[in-house]
């Protein structure tokens, strides 16, 4: 069958490691942070990242845009070309030790020291974003896979600021806005999709299979298009 789109896969975790943290890929496990975050106290200046500037978050991506490029040049036009990142909370996830139950614990513990995390990945992933539509990407997804493990109010407070950040500031940066739509993939977020396209205002909203698209319809009216709801197990199936 034929393909809507083609989507450069260049993994979730690239953004930790220019910041500072080492992350292993081990056989059977998946990604694994040799050197989580500590949070010990809830001080701001407590240095846990390394900011970088925009052009240096580019610059240590780079072969993520050749990559880009190379694709799109393949392509030859048959099908639009999606760039994707991990968003905010996920990236914190897995580089706080106990990855999203851990993140959740310190959200308590250390709010402010959280949400200055949070800036500093919103930061390098909304530079990001723009190098891959510098290099060719015609379509960008935030892909924010750790949502459902959050509390309305938790999410919220935390992440909806920093998944509207990346939406303007990316729109604001790149010269093309109205032709590069954005995709979020809040996975299981726990909050209803018009709240959150009302506050994030990203032009497509991914859903996961479990969630009922005649539902997700109803919730987003015409606030955005919905993406996905496909069971990838039916792709096992016999017709």
């Amino acid at each position: 069958f034929e393909l809507d789109a083609s989507i450069i896969f260049s993994d979730i975790l690239v953004i930790p490691p220019i910041l500072g943290l080492n992350i292993s890929m081990v056989k059977g496990v998946g990604p694994v942070t040799e050197t989580p975050l500590e949070i010990t106290n809830d001080n701001v200046h407590q240095q846990l990242l390394t900011p970088l500037t925009a052009d240096q978050v580019r610059e240590r991506l780079s072969y993520v845009y050749q990559g880009i490029k190379l694709t799109r040049h393949a392509l030859n036009g048959k099908v639009p070309l999606i760039g994707f990142v991990g968003g905010p909370f996920t990236l914190l996830s897995y580089s706080i030790k106990g990855k999203a139950s851990g993140a959740k614990k310190a959200m308590y513990k250390y709010p402010k020291k959280c949400k200055q995390l949070l800036r500093i990945f919103t930061d390098a992933t909304i530079a990001h974003l723009v190098g891959q539509v510098n290099a060719g990407a015609q379509a960008l997804e935030v892909f924010e896979s750790g949502a459902g493990e959050l509390s309305p109010h938790m999410f919220r407070e935390f992440v909806l600021p920093e998944l509207k950040r990346i939406y303007v500031e990316v729109k604001r940066q790149i010269s093309n806005a109205n032709e590069i739509p954005m995709i979020l993939f809040a996975r299981e977020v726990n909050i209803k999709l018009d709240e959150l396209s009302k506050d994030c205002g990203y032009e497509v909203y991914a859903i996961g299979w479990g969630k009922d698209v005649v539902a997700a319809r109803t919730e987003i009216g015409d606030a955005g298009i919905l993406q996905g709801n496909l069971d990838p197990w039916c792709l096992f199936g016999s017709d």
